[in-house]
């Protein structure tokens, strides 16, 4: 199966940010942040189940994107009703060959919403 494009949020130099739920997980096929800058992007993932915990999972890269992939994937557990924000990113580890950085969720029937960042640079 293919795996999800989130939608990407771009913050503006000296700009403001409407915080949104984001986009709903997609634990069944994965997701995938398009065309990533990996050292500007950040991501938020808010569980919003009442009782379990479940672990966002940022993959490592494939050759020859990414030099270090072989430092692993990254894993955060998130508690239940709980948010985790992660990055930026190095791309010599989570870049993949198609220019994409690809996230997947672990636990049983994990759910919420995620939100990927650009962020800008400063000029």
């Amino acid at each position: 199966m293919a795996r999800t494009t989130i939608t990407v949020r771009h913050f503006q130099p000296n700009g403001t940010h409407t915080e949104d739920f984001g986009d709903a997980i997609d634990a069944v096929n994965g997701m995938r942040v398009a065309r990533a800058e990996p050292e500007r992007t950040v991501i938020r993932y808010t569980n919003d189940h009442a009782s379990n915990a479940f672990s966002i999972v940022v993959r490592a890269g494939d050759k020859p994107a990414a030099q270090a992939a072989g430092q692993g994937d990254l894993t955060i557990s998130v508690p239940a009703q709980g948010t985790r924000w992660l990055g930026p990113f190095d791309s010599g580890r989570f870049m993949q060959s198609d220019g994409s950085m690809e996230i997947d969720f672990t636990g049983t029937s994990p759910q919420g919403g995620i939100t990927v960042f650009h962020l800008p640079k400063n000029t």
